[in-house]
Parts: structure tokens; sequence; C-alpha cells
């Protein structure tokens, strides 16, 4: 009788050390009123922490309510981006520069992508589909780019005389001018010095009218090349008169171009119709 008392003390003090054991395995948190213990490294946390502060384990998976919440949260940053995908989309699409065309592009896919991926359930199919373009226009936007790249701008130096701005031009390949920019004469002129240069001797006989109103006889001539900081053109009407200097540049040659003069920098911007 004692050896069986005994014996069940024994076992009895051997159960309740393994249950110690297990339970220290496979602890869970414990709960206070203001703190939470870390199963993973006994680390107190607050009660609302969802992660351990000491090790990062997940003391507290989500409930219903906070699912709820973050996907309200998820639906309001749906729009958000939907907006900003727009944005950058139109941005990219206005844009003529190619580097600032591409960041743009790139911005308006990622929120693109965003909005996709969070606005599943709140956008109705015409705004899906809406994205869906926007995102893969954004991604694949060759087209777009080519033009750029294809039609870029050409910043052509100006040098400035008193008022007035004078731009190198290369005619017919061999001819270098020094011509009087003026984007109020309709046809480009030329001084008789520079014809004879180029070896033009003969021209078809008009009249042309001066900037003070004055009617005078001149030759007009085409010339085969016309060309501005790699800018060619062909076939371009001069007048052939006496004039200050080598000659005007007017709008037979800048007609082909959509064109602005920024006066602070002296440069003449060109950018091919």
């Amino acid at each position: 009788m004692n050896f069986y008392i005994k014996g069940c003390g024994k076992a009895t003090v051997l159960v309740i050390v393994l249950f110690v054991i297990c339970y220290q395995s496979f602890s869970f948190p414990v709960y206070s009123e203001d703190k939470v213990a870390c199963p993973e490294c006994g680390f107190a946390n607050n009660m609302e922490d969802r992660y351990c502060v000491g090790c990062l384990y997940e003391i507290r998976p989500l409930s219903k309510d906070d699912l709820k919440k973050i996907e309200l949260e998820d639906q309001q940053k749906a729009y958000v981006y939907y907006d900003k995908a727009k944005e950058y989309f139109f941005k990219a699409k206005n844009s003529s520069d190619e580097i600032q065309a591409k960041q743009n592009y790139e911005y308006s896919y990622l929120n693109s992508q965003k909005a996709l991926r969070a606005g599943k359930k709140v956008f109705p199919q015409r705004a899906i589909e809406d994205l869906k373009k926007i995102s893969w226009i954004s991604k694949q936007n060759y087209s777009h780019l080519l033009k750029i790249i294809k039609e870029p701008e050409t910043r052509v130096k100006m040098r400035k005389r008193g008022q007035s701005y004078y731009v190198e031009v290369l005619l017919n390949n061999k001819v270098t001018a020094s011509l009087h920019l003026d984007t109020g004469c309709s046809i480009s002129l030329m001084s008789p010095d520079v014809a004879e240069r180029l070896g033009i001797r003969d021209g078809k006989k008009m009249y042309a009218i001066l900037a003070d109103g004055k009617k005078v006889e001149s030759k007009q001539i085409m010339i085969d090349s016309v060309e501005v900081e790699g800018e060619k053109l062909k076939n371009i009407p001069f007048l052939v008169h006496e004039t200050t200097g080598d000659g005007l540049l007017g709008m037979s040659f800048l007609k082909y171009f959509n064109f602005k003069v920024d006066t602070k920098k002296h440069v003449l911007i060109l950018k091919r119709r």
C-alpha cells in the first residue's frame, strides 16, 4: 500500500513536470489588462499590436472587423490610385520630352496596377476596363515614344545683334549664310552676294512688298536644300534682293515647324509638324 502511494506520488510529479514542459512549448499569448506577452520571445506588447515589437511574431491575428476596416481603407486608396493613374497617363501623352514621358508612363502604370488590386470589389466594370487600357498603354507605349524620338526638338543657337537674331544656315550643302530671323516675312530672302556664291544668276522675275509697304522688283529662286542645325528641307523658295547682311530666314522655311523663340537663352526651338 505504501509502495502504491509512493509510486502514485512519483507518477503525479512526472505528469505535472511533463504538463509544464508541454505548456511552455505550446504557450499562447498571456493577456493582461493592457499588455500581451509574445509567445515567441516573451516581450510585453500593447493590446492593439498585431506584431511583436521585439521579434515581429504575429501575436494577434486579424479579426473580421479588422479585415472589413482594412478593406474599406483599400477601397478609399483604390480611388486615389485611380485618379493618379489617369493624371500621370495624360501627362505622359501630352509630354514632348522623352524622359519625362517615360517617367510619367511608369507612374501611371504603377498606380493603375495598385488601383486594380485594391479596387476589384468597388470599381464598376467600365472603370476596370479603363484602368486595364491605361495600364497596358502605359507599359507598352512604343508608338508615343517613337513619335517623340522621330520628331525631337531641335535647339538652334542664335546670335543677337541689337534687337535682331541671326541663324547660321547651310544652303545647297556648300554655302553658309547668317540670316536674320524674321517670323513676319512670308518668304525668305538672300542678298545677290550669297546667290553669287551659290552660282545662281537666273531667277523668276517678280515683285515683292517690303516691310515699309514699298513694292520692289526682285528674283525668285528655288534652293535645293536649306539646313539649320541638322534640320534639312528641300526646294525652299527665296527672293534675291539687296538687303543688309546675308538675308532673312522667313516663313517659307519656318512654316514646316512648330517653332518657339526663347529670347532669354537666345535659342530657336524647332519641332517638325
